[in-house]
């Protein structure tokens, strides 16, 4: 019964350390909002959750490996562009950091169970809470929240517009899914709760395609896991090849084709993308003006000024192309892309891995018409867990597996599946 109990305490420990090191990158935009108007709360919280992570992280991790620094590698563009322009080394800095620290305990946690679920668990349940009370907050005021709305046709919530919430809610999604797996089950209540949650926002307050879409893919990923019976890394390409088809057809076309037209009517939006194509062809044409590096690391108000919106183009890759120049998008584009081209004819090791790919996927999507800059805590780490798949080492049994199925043949292999 005692060690019950000390279980239990550990449990709970690792549960709250999880919500302290990652809660404040959790919080609806209109939380994080009222923190961020206050500079000593917005940087207090921020150093103590970095803090926190870097304790953590020493505390369980003997030496820094070649992968962790390959990853550092993306956010050397970012920081040289920043310089060479003048811009705000300081935020680059810190944003990097804390970037690296989620990849980095992502990577210390991955492995270990007793610590994975509670960190996993916790996520899910802070997600999850915040989602529902976002929820309520649309029934008791359909119009939005007075302070943050911009009128009655475009209603702000806890998380902003309805189109940005699966962006605060994709963490607690993937790791829903992933509790889902470890408990055996095919889909609990929680993610319901996630999934048709985007539906019915959909549904009743107003149409966003670029949600309902991530939600599409993401639910048929996990329903492609259970069909298909060789699930190889090639799938995984089908986002980006989608994704760089609508650059060049959609983003980079200044006129209204057949194709951008047919878009437009398939998601009933206007010729403009609900006002993003404006934006897309003025970030674009800064772009072409420093194309090698870019612009590095612009405020809010200069980029509202410059482009158009303090948020950039509303699509991340055009975005990244303004920022750190071709040679960032090259590196970050690698980055994404090594996994599927190292393990293209392969087969997935694992439904986990399997969802993991799934969510980096509807996150490749959504790529194409949000701002995705300020978020790449939350993704960033995921595309590093598929990075370091890439160097798993087979453990004696997986060895032996290989051996036996080379020798017996496939009429008998099935018995070691």
């Amino acid at each position: 019964m005692k060690f019950e109990v000390r279980l239990n305490e550990k449990y709970i420990a690792s549960y709250i350390v999880c919500l302290l090191m990652t809660g404040k990158n959790l919080l609806p935009f209109y939380f994080a909002k009222m923190i961020e108007d206050h500079f000593v709360l917005d940087i207090g919280t921020t150093f103590f959750s970095i803090i926190l992570m870097g304790i953590y992280i020493l505390m369980h991790t003997k030496k820094l490996d070649l992968k962790f620094l390959t990853v550092a590698v993306i956010y050397v563009p970012l920081i040289f562009s920043t310089l060479i322009n003048g811009g705000n080394m300081f935020h680059v800095v810190w944003h990097s950091t804390e970037v690296l620290l989620v990849c980095k305990l992502l990577e210390t946690i991955k492995d270990d169970e007793k610590q994975l679920i509670p960190f996993l668990t916790a996520i899910r349940d802070f997600t999850l809470l915040f989602y529902i009370m976002n929820f309520g907050v649309m029934f008791m005021m359909p119009k939005g929240i007075p302070s943050i709305s911009a009128g009655k046709l475009w209603p702000w919530f806890l998380y902003g517009n309805v189109n940005t919430t699966i962006k605060y809610i994709l963490p607690g999604i993937c790791c829903s899914l992933l509790l889902d797996d470890k408990n055996h089950k095919k889909v609990s209540l929680s993610t319901l709760i996630f999934l048709g949650g985007i539906v019915f926002s959909a549904l009743t307050v107003y149409f966003t395609a670029t949600a309902v879409i991530a939600d599409t893919i993401i639910i048929l990923w996990v329903m492609f896991f259970f069909i298909l019976k060789k699930k190889t890394w090639r799938y995984f390409a089908l986002p980006f090849i989608g994704g760089a088809l609508f650059e060049f057809l959609v983003v980079f076309t200044t006129s209204a084709t057949k194709f951008v037209v047919f878009i437009t009517t398939l998601f009933n939006k206007s010729l403009t993308f609900s006002g993003r194509a404006p934006l897309w062809v003025q970030e674009y044409r800064l772009f072409l003006r420093q194309p090698l590096f870019g612009y590095g690391y612009i405020s809010f108000a200069k980029l509202e000024h410059i482009v158009g919106n303090g948020n950039g183009a509303h699509n991340y890759y055009l975005d990244m192309m303004h920022q750190r120049g071709l040679f960032g998008l090259g590196v970050l584009l690698i980055f994404f892309l090594f996994p599927i081209l190292y393990n293209w004819n392969k087969d997935v090791s694992s439904k986990r891995l399997f969802i993991i790919m799934g969510i980096c996927g509807a996150y490749a999507v959504m790529f194409l018409s949000e701002p995705f800059y300020t978020s790449e805590n939350t993704f960033i780490p995921l595309f590093y867990i598929l990075f370091l798949s890439c160097f798993k080492k087979q453990t004696s049994a997986e060895t032996m597996k290989q051996r036996l199925q080379k020798l017996i043949p496939n009429g008998l292999g099935g018995q070691y599946e």
